[in-house]
């Protein structure tokens, strides 16, 4: 019989999924960069590996 009760790693909520990730704003201000510059650098393939999840991006 099949079990109703969902995957552990399904219960976890979306923002942890974002742990040990930055904005693009704290990402700039590390980087002591503009924001714009790093969304150019993203565009471009420059500078740091980012996640985007929807409208959101993030950085590691």
């Amino acid at each position: 019989m099949l079990s109703r009760e969902p995957a552990n790693d399904n219960n976890r909520p979306a923002t942890d999924y974002l742990d040990g990730f930055i904005d693009e704003s704290k990402a700039a201000d590390f980087l002591c960069q503009s924001v714009r510059t790093i969304q150019k650098w993203r565009v471009t393939g420059f500078g740091p590996k980012f996640y985007k999840s929807g409208r959101s991006v993030r950085y590691r």
